[in-house]
């Protein structure tokens, strides 16, 4: 298994309507992505940033996952919203280690 990890730096003053828009694509992209392990606000140090994690099988999963959901009309529509929101995304691969309690 590898986890996905992404954090979004939003524009000061939309962290609310970020998240309300958000939650309304939740179902789209688990349709396509497979539920999250996980959806985080930060609350000290650097402010304004969302993080989410998601599990996938390998990369190739990943990769096939995300292809589908680049083409859904709703995902697309969503973006229009969303994506004036954001100032910076970062996106890791995380592999686990042989002790992680997620493997």
């Amino acid at each position: 298994m590898i986890v996905e990890m992404r954090a979004y730096t939003l524009k000061p003053g939309v962290l609310g309507s970020y998240l309300k828009d958000f939650t309304k694509l939740v179902p789209v992209l688990e349709e396509h992505q497979g539920p999250l392990l996980g959806y985080f606000t930060s609350e000290v140090g650097e402010l304004n940033q969302v993080f989410a994690l998601r599990g996938y099988k390998d990369f190739e999963d990943r990769q096939a996952r995300r292809q589908s959901l680049l083409k859904d009309e709703r995902f697309i529509k969503a973006g229009e919203t969303l994506t004036p929101m954001i100032r910076s995304q970062y996106n890791w691969m995380l592999s686990p280690t042989p002790f992680s309690p997620i493997k």
